[in-house]
């Protein structure tokens, strides 16, 4: 496994709000969330899992993401940070803010190796 590729949608009417690549610790700020019980962790096969949150837990993980830390750091294409580095990001923080705080969202993640 090289990193992953990372996708968010709503899970009820399928938007997409996200896409991007990231490399080893590039899931690691999810596995944080599900740790402190605001997402839940669902392994369909190796190499691929999703995860369920609500829009409330997730835009400020988001959105308010410190540079080169543990926490998501979605800055610049290509930019090394602690968790890996991450690349191709396409996030739109403007309808991920509009969704309503108790909208279930989906992250899915697969092994991009």
């Amino acid at each position: 496994m090289l990193g992953w590729e990372i996708h968010i949608t709503n899970g009820a009417t399928g938007q997409s709000y996200a896409d991007w690549l990231a490399g080893l610790g590039g899931r690691d700020w999810i596995e944080k969330l599900v740790k402190a019980g605001k997402a839940e962790e669902h392994v369909e096969f190796v190499g691929s899992t999703y995860y369920l949150i609500k829009a409330k837990d997730l835009v400020p993980a988001i959105t308010s993401s410190k540079p080169n830390s543990k926490e998501l750091s979605l800055v610049s294409s290509n930019k090394p940070s602690e968790g890996g580095w991450i690349s191709d990001v396409k996030i739109d923080v403007e309808a991920l803010k509009a969704c309503l705080g108790h909208e279930v969202l989906r992250i899915q993640t697969y092994d991009a190796s």
